[in-house]
């Protein structure tokens, strides 16, 4: 079995569609590099006058004749003009006392408001004129946990322990369409070395399992060799950061804080239930369909029900369907665009487990079946 792992490795590393997969994963790291700073992602300054724009396109909205004479018909418009306020006292904390303990005080009374505006039905209005439930929820659990641990907020992401957050959290969505061009021949690259396989006493379960080990351990070290380059690369760029740097992530309970070397952990262990799902998928697919194409078509097919369909059909919540994105899931993301609330990380972890463990049954059926024809072949030409 040794010398048959240390094949396997060679191949999967000679691969040259592998090598350029890899090599785009390190294209996009260091274009994160770059992106970050020129397109100045989550700026705190102008996060604020963003949201200042758009609570004072809210409160244009209300027909203020009608509001001063009943204003019972509009329940929230005093969440609306308070919410102006507190943004406005946000920006004046910022720009004019670069107090950024006091921009996240104010910015748990903010994300408060705005959860108790949803409560009397903010939602009736246009979605461009306010922040979203989940999105306030998020806020408010972070804006807590920077004020409990009394971390000061930061300005923007340019640091490398976020960069490295950001990274993990964008790459995630093409986890799945990386994880099935690595893996859509699992199978039918045997024919090309087939006398070569053939010289190993093992049978294809054997096989099957060397395959999953070697794509598992070698995907998810290269991936983490070159996001911990890349996060090396970064110090030289940004500021080091906090590895205690709270982290929004959902359970079961609802949306709690981590630090940054939790949710780095908790992504390593999530991916690792995915790749292992991920490849024994394409190995069922290529067992069947015999064509990388066809495989990789199929495939990629899922991800295309999940983005039309998941939050429409319940009963997907109980297959991969909704758990392609890990990092999403992870976050909460995957459950507000589903909406639905059991889409979690735990469950996640028992979905890929399940299933694929049914992809080992599918397999081993079809192994079992594969031998027994061919040794009836064998068995009647003599």
């Amino acid at each position: 079995m040794k010398e048959y792992l240390r094949f396997e490795t060679e191949l999967f590393m000679r691969d040259r569609k592998n090598g350029f997969l890899f090599l785009g994963v390190a294209l996009f790291l260091i274009g994160l590099l770059f992106y970050i700073p020129y397109q100045q992602v989550n700026d705190i300054y102008n996060k604020t006058q963003n949201e200042l724009h758009t609570v004072r396109n809210t409160i244009t909205s209300f027909p203020v004749h009608i509001v001063e004479e009943a204003p019972d018909r509009f329940p929230v418009y005093s969440d609306v003009l308070k919410e102006s306020q507190l943004i406005g006292n946000q920006e004046v904390a910022l720009t004019f006392y670069d107090d950024l303990e006091q921009y996240t005080s104010v910015g748990i009374e903010l994300a408060e408001t705005r959860i108790q505006a949803h409560e009397k039905g903010y939602e009736s209005f246009n979605q461009n004129f306010y922040v979203p439930l989940e999105h306030s929820l998020r806020e408010a659990v972070y804006y807590q946990a920077l004020e409990d641990q009394n971390q000061t907020i930061e300005r923007d992401a340019q640091s490398s322990s976020t960069y490295l957050v950001l990274a993990i959290t964008a790459f995630s969505s093409v986890f799945f369409i990386f994880l099935l061009l690595l893996t859509s021949d699992i199978l039918t690259k045997d024919n090309a070395h087939h006398t070569i396989i053939q010289a190993y006493p093992i049978n294809e379960s054997q096989r099957l399992l060397g395959k999953l080990l070697v794509y598992l351990f070698t995907t998810m070290l290269v991936l983490t060799g070159l996001f911990g380059l890349a996060y090396i690369g970064s110090l030289l760029l940004f500021d080091a950061g906090s590895m205690q740097y709270p982290r929004v992530i959902y359970t079961l309970s609802g949306y709690e804080a981590v630090s940054t070397g939790q949710f780095i952990l908790k992504s390593l262990l999530i991916s690792a239930g995915f790749v292992i799902h991920t490849i024994l998928l394409a190995a069922v697919l290529n067992s069947f369909l015999k064509n990388r194409y066809l495989t990789l078509f199929f495939g990629s097919s899922f991800l295309l029900i999940s983005f039309l369909f998941s939050g429409e059909w319940g009963n997907l919540a109980y297959t991969p369907i909704s758990y392609l994105n890990p990092i999403a899931v992870l976050t909460g993301i995957a459950r507000e665009h589903f909406g639905q609330s059991g889409i979690v990380y735990s469950r996640a972890i028992l979905i890929y487990s399940l299933w694929s463990l049914i992809y080992l049954i599918i397999l081993s059926i079809y192994f079992s079946k594969k031998h027994r024809l061919s040794t009836s072949h064998k068995e009647g030409g003599e």
